[in-house]
């Protein structure tokens, strides 16, 4: 999953930012940059929201790890999954997943580590998630409803690119 910030069909725009001198040209691409750095920050801190939705418990027994979901002091509990143990003992005994609308709930720590920045060009950054589930949950699947988090951050940002680029060209952005 590959979300990018870039003056794309602004071609324009660039040839004026490039006209009007390297200072105001690195000025564009510095708030190109601040705004993909201030959408990765975002995503982050969405990811390490904990989930309002069903909790799931975890039990390894005999080399498997078994998963409820409900509540085991009220004595609701489903069996969900069940899996080999191997490499499970790093997860925590409980998770409490994110209500379909919600940014997805943090739980291993994978979508996490997989978002990456990098600038592409001096007006285009890229924040990418290389966790493969990532798209699934943020767009829905046939059984799982959408958790977005990348395109609402997409979209708030937007209006802070915009007047960073206002503030470019009438000279004013640091």
């Amino acid at each position: 999953m590959v979300a990018s910030l870039k003056m794309e069909g602004m071609e324009e725009l660039q040839l004026t930012l490039k006209a009007l001198g390297p200072i105001i040209e690195a000025a564009a691409a510095q708030a190109v940059d601040a705004t993909g750095t201030q959408v990765r920050a975002e995503i982050l801190k969405g990811y390490n929201k904990i989930g309002t939705g069903i909790t799931y418990h975890r039990v390894i027994e005999d080399g498997f790890v078994r998963v409820y979901a409900g509540s085991p002091n009220a004595g609701v509990t489903k069996l969900v999954a069940v899996y080999k143990a191997d490499g499970a003992a790093n997860l925590s005994p409980t998770h409490t997943a994110s209500r379909p609308g919600e940014a997805p709930a943090k739980d291993t720590g994978r979508l996490i580590g997989g978002v990456t920045y990098k600038k592409i060009g001096k007006t285009t950054v890229e924040v990418e998630n290389l966790v493969l589930y990532g798209k699934y949950l943020e767009w829905g699947t046939r059984k799982i409803k959408p958790r977005p988090l990348w395109e609402p951050a997409l979209e708030r940002a937007k209006p802070r690119f915009i007047a960073r680029l206002k503030a470019v060209i009438a000279g004013t952005y640091k």
